[in-house]
């Protein structure tokens, strides 16, 4: 938690630069893989929030999606460089 709580400070620190881009997706799909493998079956919603800095070289993203049943959930953050 402690982690995301930073990830989410540097964000909104950086925000200050009009040149800095902030994306926010959605998608809802009817099943989720990875790497070929069905991991839920059903109604999945999958979001995804990041900033790119102004350089367009570093990007802080956080990535999250859950099935309608509530079997699957799943949270991650990214820093890509």
């Amino acid at each position: 938690m402690k982690r995301i709580v930073v990830i989410v400070l540097m964000m909104a620190a950086c925000l200050g630069n009009a040149q800095a881009q902030l994306h926010l997706k959605a998608n809802v799909q009817n099943n989720h893989l990875w790497r070929g493998m069905e991991v839920s079956d059903g109604i999945v919603l999958l979001t995804d929030l990041s900033y790119t800095m102004a350089n367009d070289h570093v990007t802080v993203g956080l990535w999250g999606g859950c099935n309608s049943e509530g079997s699957y959930k799943e949270f991650n953050h990214y820093l890509n460089l």
